[in-house]
Order: C-alpha cells, then structure tokens, then sequence
C-alpha cells in the first residue's frame, strides 16, 4: 500500500471513530440508540483498527521529506507536515480505540480473529507507538522484528525496517543481528542525488512563484470586475497568493513580480478598507480583519506566531529589501531582523515556502555583507542551519562569513574524526550531525560531504585542520 493511499484510509478511520464515539452513524449522522451503537462498532472495528494501523505503519516508515513529497496538496488532510506530531497523533488514535472497546466489553483478538493481516498490522503498529514512546522492552523488540521481516518485500514494510534500525542506533539499543541480516539481503535503494535534488528545489522555486502570483492576478481582476461571490474569501485568497508567491520569486531574485505583488497588496488592502471589509467577525478561518493596522510601508514586528500580520509582512519586507538590492544599497537590518518569526511564524519545519525564505535570507545576509554590515553569529548560524538541513547550503570552497560578534565558516570534505574526537557529538539524523566544543559548532552533512562551522575566534586554519 502506498502513502497516499495510507493517509487517505487513516482519515477515513478518523471520521469513522469520531462518529462512533459520539454515537452517530458513521453513514448518514444521525443519532443512534446503545444497542445501534455497540453494533455499528463492531461492524466497523476492522476496518478503523486498519486505518490506524496502517497510518501508524506507513508514518513510521517515512521521513518528513518523503511523505511531504508523496502526499503533495493531500497532506493538508493530515492537519500537519510535522511527522512526530502525525505519528504520535495515529498512536493515540489505537490507544483510544483500545480503551474505549474495553470499556464496552468487546474483544479486539475475536473481532480480529477472522481478520488475520489486521491483526498483524495491528500487532505491529502496536509495536511501533511502544517504540515512539520510548516504552517498549529487549523482548518486544525481537517481537516486532519478527512480524516485519517476512514482509520487508512490500515497500512501506522494507522502510519499517529501515527506520527501525536507524531508530534504534539513535536511541542506544541492540539491533537484533536477525534484522541486519533482513536487510543486508534486500535490494540495495538508489542513492540520492542531493545536488540533483536541488536543482529541481530551485526549479520549483520558480514554478511555484510563477503560479501563486499568477492566481492572485486573477482573483483580483475577479474582484475588480465585480464578479468575487465571496468578497472576504477572495481578499484573503488574493493576499496569501501573494504572500506566498513572494516568497517564492524573492528567492529567485524575481523582483518585478515581488513588486507587482506589492502594488497589487495595497489595492486589495485599500479596497477592505473602504468597504469597511476589515470589520468583518473574526474566525478560524476569516482572518482579513487582523490586517487592518499594517505598517504598510514598513511591516510590523510580530510577536506571536499567531499574528496574521506575518502574511502581509512577507509582501510588504520583502519589497523593501528588494528594492534595496536593486538600488545596490544596504538593507536596513529592521527589515530581516528575527526572521523566521518575522517572515515565517506560520510556516512549520520543512514547509516548501521556509525553503524558499531560507535562501532568500542567505542572499540578504550576503548582499549586506557585500555592504559592511555584519550579520550577529547567532543570526548566520540560524539561516546556515535551515539552509544544512534543507539541502540548500552549497559551497564552491571553503569560505569565511564574517559576522558583528565571530564568525562562520562554510567548507566541504570529509571531517577529521581525530581532529574532533574531544567535541561532543549530536546526531541529528542519519546524515545531519552536530559537534559542540568550547567557542564552536560545526554542523556537518555525512552524504553530501560539507558543513559549516561557526565560533567567536574560528580560523579557516582550524577548519583546515578539521577537514580532511
């Protein structure tokens, strides 16, 4: 079963619970009596306990990265791009089924005797939601390897194991030798071509501002020519597409478009205003009144991550900055101060358009640099971090940034272990790692062989000294 296909069946799962716990037919909604309810339960467990085990399983199995990828717009279903919280999410789901049917006195192992791959995958997702909480025994793990390996053929199951392994060397255990052997005899994956997959982020870059911009245009000019049904819905509409495709287009150094999109942001902008649009109730999903007090000219710090004004901060700081660029003069550093909550407080880790501010961030810091303004080591190592983990950091040598209080440096090679072995170690995943000593970070990708470093007295000697 592939992801996509998970994901569709756990929402399902979902709905179906929600409508049994609150004793309503999953098919038409309406009230049931005890006797009705107990009944539609048992009819229905399988195919819940399957949703959720699935969902359990093929969450497991993959990083953030791949289901983000694989699920594309559908990952909205979801309600997050966070895995963790996904994950933890679908365990809580079993858990809660479980409890809930002993409570009503029924058997889960005789509901699911005639079911016998239900009952597998329940066992395991079981296993699995132990595992994520960290509560699961030597024995328990033996067990689980046991119900996965003779399915390591399937896709989502040979990702399990995968998984399963890298899962527990980060967390001090013993991977049992049978699972080694497992996996040492399956088909060796292809590798990833890390400078070919950033390629086609960049080529996305372009794709995606062109497209959001695009659709803001025409939302607009539907606005314009009377023809909106919804005139909140489609101000709000016009503005994300903007903020969005700004974001996108900036990072492309697109700068016309980022100043199209402004003009059209304060014609949108002064239209709510006249309309008196901005008086609209708020609600979860009306938001439009939480921009009337924008600092049109010059954004708004945000002090929340809640505050919509980071939509239209987007637009209006990122113009600013183009503009500074375009006249090839410093940027005042107000305009990119705390950027992630400035310019990203709505945006989760691995959100597509984070990707795109983050470049956008290495080319303002670089552009200032070119200036004589010094970024503060905190702020360089930040977007140096995003950029590492999200394959964007790309140096054609080793390169000194100089910055207010120390600096960074970016290189490629292999480290030298026997020049690091006194730091201290932590892993961020199987190909991020971190190394911590007094006065320096270095942070270090093990598949595309570069880093950076970052400290108040750094050399590029020392890093020299460091890299092999």
């Amino acid at each position: 079963m592939n992801i996509l296909s998970i994901a569709g069946n756990y929402v399902l799962a979902k709905n179906m619970w929600d409508g049994i716990k609150n004793g309503r037919s999953v098919i038409s909604g309406k009230p049931l009596s005890q006797e009705e309810s107990a009944k539609q339960l048992k009819e229905r467990l399988p195919q819940i306990l399957s949703g959720f085990s699935w969902g359990v399983i093929g969450f497991f199995g993959n990083d953030e990265i791949t289901l983000r990828k694989e699920l594309g717009p559908a990952i909205i279903l979801l309600g997050t791009h966070n895995r963790d919280s996904i994950l933890t999410e679908a365990c809580s789901y079993l858990k809660e089924v479980m409890e809930y049917s002993k409570k009503v006195n029924i058997d889960l192992n005789r509901i699911l005797e005639n079911d016998p791959a239900i009952q597998t995958n329940f066992r395991i997702a079981s296993l699995l939601c132990k595992l994520h909480s960290k509560a699961i025994q030597k024995d328990e793990i033996s067990l689980l390897c046991s119900l996965v390996i003779p399915r390591a053929t399937q896709g989502i199951f040979r990702q399990v194991l995968l998984t399963l392994k890298k899962y527990l060397e980060s967390q001090g255990y013993d991977v049992p030798e049978e699972l080694m052997e497992a996996l040492n005899k399956l088909p060796k994956p292809k590798e990833t071509d890390y400078w070919e997959e950033y390629q086609k982020t960049l080529k996305e870059f372009g794709e995606k501002g062109k497209k959001f911009h695009e659709r803001a245009k025409e939302e607009w000019e539907k606005i314009e020519r009377g023809e909106a049904e919804d005139l909140i819905g489609s101000l709000q509409e016009v503005i994300w597409n903007l903020s969005e495709g700004v974001v996108y287009n900036f990072a492309m150094r697109k700068f016309k478009l980022v100043k199209e999109a402004y003009e059209i942001f304060l014609k949108a902008h002064e239209f709510a205003k006249e309309n008196d649009l901005f008086k609209t109730r708020l609600s979860e999903d009306v938001w439009l009144g939480k921009l009337k007090r924008v600092n049109l000219k010059w954004g708004n710090d945000i002090k929340w991550p809640e505050d919509y004004r980071v939509i239209s901060n987007r637009i209006i700081r990122l113009t600013r900055i183009a503009e500074f660029m375009m006249w090839k003069r410093r940027i005042p550093e107000f305009l990119y101060a705390n950027p992630y909550i400035n310019l990203g407080a709505d945006y989760e880790h691995n959100d597509p358009p984070l990707w795109a501010l983050t470049r956008g961030l290495m080319m303002i810091l670089q552009h200032n640099r070119s200036k004589g303004v010094l970024p503060s080591v905190e702020l360089q190592e930040e977007v140096l971090n995003y950029a590492l983990r999200l394959n964007l950091l790309w140096p054609e040598k080793t390169e000194a940034l100089e910055c207010k209080d120390g600096i960074c440096i970016v290189f490629r090679g292999e480290l030298n272990e026997k020049a690091i072995k006194e730091l201290k170690r932590n892993a961020w995943d199987d190909d991020i790692v971190f190394y911590h000593g007094k006065g320096i970070l270095i942070s270090y990708s093990r598949k595309r062989k570069l880093g950076y470093a970052c400290g108040k007295n750094l050399t590029e000697e020392l890093i020299r000294k460091l890299v092999k």
